[in-house]
Order: C-alpha cells, then structure tokens, then sequence
C-alpha cells in the first residue's frame, strides 16, 4: 500500500477543515437546537477523555451528557468522540469543534463577566454634557465623590451650550445633561435639579463686598464682566431690558471660570446666578442680593427617554443631586 505524500495529507487536512468549516456554519445557523450547554458538555467530555467524568465535572447524571454529546453528533452530522476504545477518542471533527467550543466559551463567560461588572458599577463609562459653569460646581464635586465609590468606571465630560447638550442627549453621544436650560422633545425628561438667584459677584477686596445689598446704579463705577453673548446666562440678562444700559460689558469671556477667576482677582464685577458664583478660585469672591431685581435659574438633569440609564449613570446622577441640594442649602442660607 502506497504511504501517502506529504502533499496528500496537506489535502486531506484541508478537506477536512472545509467539511468541519461548513458543519460550523450550520451550527451557527438559525436553524441549529444547539447552545452554550451542549458547548460546555463537549469540552468536558474532550477534556476527560470520559462520558462519566464529564457527567461528574458538570453536576449532571451519566445519561443527559451521553445523550447531549449524541444531539451534537446528530445536529453537525458528524462523530466527535469515539466510544468504541477506553478511554474514548477525539476524532478530527471533535478536535475542531472543541477548539472552536472553547473559543466560543471563553468568549460568552467573559461577557458574562463584564456585563455583571457594568451592573455591579465595577466597569463602564459615564458620558456628561453640561454647561462650563455647572461641570465646576457641581460636575466635578460629583466626580470626586463618584471616584471615591467607583474608581474603575470612566468618566467624559463634554462642556457644551443648552443646544448641543440637547442634541447629544438625543443622538446617544452621552447618557446625563446638566443644563440651565433644554429644549423640549419627545425624547427627553428633565428633573429639576437646582433653583438660584442672580446677583452680584464681586472680589471680597471691591468697595461693593462690604455691603448687604447692591442696585444696578452701583455698578457704573465699576468694570463689567460679562460672558459672551452665546452663553444662556447672558442671553437671559439680555433680555431684560430694564437693566441692559446697566450691563455693559468692559471685559467678555466665553468662559465662565475664567470669569470668577478674572473677579476674584479683583479685576471687576459680574452679574450671575449664585451657583455660578461657587467656582473655585485661589481667591475670595462675595455674591451680593440685587435690590428689585429676582431674576431665578433652574438647572436640570436631563436624559434620553427611550435610552436606558446605565448603573454607573444612574450612580452618578444620585450623587449630582446631592451635591445640587447642598447648593441648595447653602444658596438659602448663607
């Protein structure tokens, strides 16, 4: 008898690898019965080399893993293991089908695992929108106090204006919105998440801090900060037309840290909502009652209505709004 060439078995190798490719494709096809646990129940048995121990490794009686390996068998057409010789016999196929089972498993366990991590709060990313302003003072106070629970979960923060924050909401770019104001839509919901009042904020150094209210006259001899004319905390000043000639503006930012900073150094005054007021800064800034004039800021917490918030999202939304009644405390009672 002839001893096949070299060539030869790199044909029948390959023959075979086409049939097995083919007996996979119908394993994946919609039409297979087969699942996770008749994977499971294949490796075991290629692993013990043994119908019994495979029974015994995966908790189950002898003839449920004799007749799961034969629904394989049935199912692909082909004979995985050989129970003939003891102890039994991987055939090719079962070789292949076992290599790809253990692929298939290791892949399936490790979803598992991380899906139970991103509910357990052990994994993800928690994607923000909000205002400049608002990710200084209530944003970042969050975060820090998010990390200290959940150091493995990321975080982005995008700072955005009232339309872009909307806008990402909608398209699934981030999960939170935190914004003085949202533009209505079907698919977003919004919950009141802070109430303030506008006034003055001033350097603890400027003539104006010693005093327990201001009016708008006292302004005329001090330089104006303002933040530019896109912001929505200068779009609502605007449009109070009463006070306009009040509000010049001497300096513009379109940067509300750069604000409180340029003050608290003394450099002019602004008018503002008194949240905005508690961006840090390396010196001290006062927020002054305005006589006459009540003007309010609601912040919202915004998201997708028909996206559902993940845990980490929703850990993270939990905590913003106990910073925001914080604020809230300390903006009644100073």
């Amino acid at each position: 008898m002839e001893t096949p060439s070299r060539h030869h078995w790199f044909i029948m190798v390959l023959n075979i690898q086409h049939l097995y490719n083919l007996i996979m494709m119908n394993i994946y096809s919609n039409s297979t019965k087969l699942g996770i646990r008749h994977l499971r129940y294949a490796v075991a048995v290629a692993r013990n080399l043994s119908l019994t121990g495979a029974s015994q490794d995966c908790n189950v009686a002898l003839s449920a893993m004799s007749e799961t390996i034969k629904q394989i068998e049935d199912d692909v057409g082909v004979t995985l293991f050989d129970r003939s010789q003891r102890p039994l016999v991987v055939t090719e196929f079962g070789h292949y089908f076992v290599s790809d089972a253990i692929e298939i498993l290791n892949r399936f366990d490790q979803s598992i695992r991380d899906m139970r991590d991103f509910g357990g709060k052990e994994k993800g990313l928690v994607r923000i929108a909000s205002s400049p302003s608002v990710v200084s003072t209530l944003v970042i106070p969050a975060l820090a106090e998010f990390r200290s629970h959940y150091p493995n979960i990321e975080i982005a923060i995008h700072q955005e204006n009232a339309k872009n924050v909307s806008e990402q909401l909608r398209m699934g770019f981030v999960e939170i919105g935190i914004h003085e104001s949202w533009i209505d839509s079907e698919n977003l919901s919004c919950e009141l998440l802070l109430t303030d009042t506008y006034g003055l904020v001033c350097s603890a150094e400027h003539p104006l801090a010693s005093q327990q209210t201001v009016s708008f006259a006292d302004l005329s001899h001090s330089t104006v900060i303002q933040l530019s004319d896109d912001s929505a905390i200068r779009k609502r000043l605007d449009a109070e037309s009463q006070i306009k000639h009040f509000l010049r503006a001497d300096i513009e930012t379109s940067d509300a840290t750069s604000l409180i900073w340029m003050i608290s150094q003394n450099l002019g005054v602004s008018v503002l909502p008194e949240n905005a007021s508690m961006i840090p800064t390396n010196g001290s800034v006062c927020f002054l009652p305005i006589e006459g004039f009540e003007k309010i800021r609601n912040l919202y917490l915004i998201s997708n209505k028909k996206r559902p918030v993940s845990p980490a999202a929703a850990a993270f939304m939990s905590i913003v709004r106990t910073v925001a009644q914080s604020h809230s405390k300390s903006v009644c009672n100073p």
